[in-house]
């Protein structure tokens, strides 16, 4: 009986964390919205994930212009609007959306969420992620003619990232507000990856080139006019020095030798 009391404590407890904490599933950017990949990055708001990883209470204008297919599934109301992303609107207090991110750097990170409302006091949302608490949003009503797309950036908070996958979620905490877009800066210096190794400069050509079939290189031709020619050069031009001075010698004895008769 009271293994039974604590496998069914267990079940209870596990569940009760399964509704707690978002799941990863069936993101709808595939692999997950990239953080970190660039200084800033942008979480917008009409990509939330589907297979039911939100939470709607009912639709009050049945606008699904920028997610069709959450029309049959009865999930978050969208359109197009003036903020260059789309938006979520028609909010109520309690709902919520959730995106899967895949972090590429690890490092702080600042969020600021693009807000837009037309009451006042104006909505506001809080952000998680892995449900922990990075900051609430509070959107102010900015009138004009269409003061739901007026839209203006309101600081979040900022958390440490790990690289990993994870979730954002945004509650809207009072539903009068339509939101755009989260901005996520980086607060360091994005790696940049090492620029690739310089081309080998070519050799100089140092001497004859090897045959293609791999044998031994032709050897380099002999210089004409080398050291055996200019002995032999050297050699009878003294022979013919040494033979003049024997014919003067000669020449210079017989004529002594003749004045001496007389």
């Amino acid at each position: 009986m009271a293994r039974r009391i604590s496998a069914v404590l267990i079940a209870a407890v596990l569940i009760g964390a399964l509704t707690v904490i978002p799941v990863l599933a069936e993101p709808y950017v595939t692999g997950g919205i990239k953080v970190g990949e660039k200084e800033k990055s942008y979480i917008e708001a009409v990509l939330f994930d589907g297979d039911g990883n939100y939470h709607e209470t009912g639709a009050t204008n049945a606008n699904y212009s920028e997610r069709p297919e959450m029309e049959d599934e009865g999930g978050p109301q969208t359109e197009g609007g003036s903020s260059g992303f789309g938006n979520i609107g028609w909010t109520s207090a309690g709902e919520w959306v959730q995106y899967t991110i895949n972090v590429i750097n690890p490092g702080r990170y600042k969020f600021e969420a693009m807000l837009a409302s037309g009451t006042s006091p104006a909505g506001n949302i809080n952000v998680l992620y892995n449900d922990n608490l990075i900051g609430n949003a509070v959107s102010e009503n900015l009138g004009g003619s269409e003061p739901w797309q007026e839209y203006a950036m309101y600081d979040v908070g900022e958390i440490d990232l790990a690289e990993s996958t994870g979730v954002i979620k945004v509650e809207f905490v009072n539903g009068a507000v339509n939101f755009a877009v989260l901005e996520v800066t980086a607060l360091f210096e994005i790696p940049t990856e090492p620029p690739p190794p310089p081309e080998p400069e070519p050799e100089p050509d140092g001497g004859a080139e090897a045959p293609a079939d791999g044998g031994a290189a032709d050897p380099a031709p002999a210089q004409s006019g080398g050291s055996n020619d200019d002995d032999d050069g050297n050699g009878m031009i003294i022979g013919i020095i040494i033979a003049v001075v024997a014919v003067i010698a000669i020449a210079v004895i017989a004529v002594v030798v003749t004045k001496k008769k007389k």
